[in-house]
């Protein structure tokens, strides 16, 4: 499993996806995210989020802290 948090969670802190608190849904054209939830529609990226490439989808991680 790969740890592709941007704030620094630790595997400790990972999901049995690899999942951490700070990741948010995923995105394809880096403006708006599908959210983790399914019942939430999508969503814009806000300026202060964080998009890390991983595949066909990026995720997006936001800081809760500053969001």
């Amino acid at each position: 499993m790969v740890n592709h948090c941007p704030f620094g969670c630790a595997d400790e802190q990972l999901d049995k996806h690899g999942w951490c608190r700070h990741l948010i849904g995923w995105t394809e054209d880096g403006k708006t995210f599908e959210p983790r939830r399914n019942p939430w529609q999508r969503q814009p990226v806000l300026p202060t989020d964080r998009i890390v490439t991983t595949g066909v989808a990026a995720r997006v991680y936001r800081d809760w802290v500053f969001a």
